[in-house]
């Protein structure tokens, strides 16, 4: 009976591994940098520039920034996030997230120092699952799937500047 305990077991173990192995590892080199995605607003007067910076030391800045169309010049920011990344197999998790926002009722964007802390936002945490696509020059996040009712994002995909 142990025999057999002992040969299950190897078994078990090198299916992990084998399984384990064959998943695409995403390097931090690859993933470091600026990746941006842009939508015009309204009358096409102003950009809505969503930005993730992920730096070499596993942190990742994510900012909403409202640009002017012509000129590029940057007009406020609608909110920052601070967060901690890791990568495992396809999976990028994002961990110690605390964000800051603008307050809406007052204003559509404020200046980078006048973000506010969210109130509950510390220590969040999400996962997508990445791809790279076009030569490594865009990342395409996809999102968990959601409620039935929900509005939900399927997947953005976002090029590297």
């Amino acid at each position: 009976m142990k025999k057999i305990t002992y040969c299950f077991f190897a078994c078990f173990l090198i299916i992990a591994f084998l399984s384990c192995s064959k998943k695409e590892t995403i390097n931090n080199e690859k993933l470091t940098g600026v990746w941006y995605e842009e939508e015009y607003l309204g009358d096409s007067t102003e950009i809505s520039r969503l930005e993730y910076n992920f730096m070499d030391c596993n942190i990742v800045e994510v900012l909403r920034i409202e640009l002017e169309n012509n000129s590029r010049n940057v007009l406020g920011y609608r909110w920052r996030t601070l967060a901690n990344y890791k990568l495992v197999g396809d999976q990028l998790s994002f961990y110690n997230m605390i964000s800051y926002s603008n307050d809406d009722t007052k204003e559509p964007y404020a200046k980078f120092e006048n973000l506010q802390l969210l109130s509950g936002s510390e220590g969040s945490s999400y996962s997508v699952t990445c791809n790279f696509g076009d030569n490594d020059k865009k990342i395409i996040f996809i999102y968990p799937p959601c409620g039935e009712l929900a509005n939900c994002i399927g997947s953005e995909t976002f090029i590297k500047e």
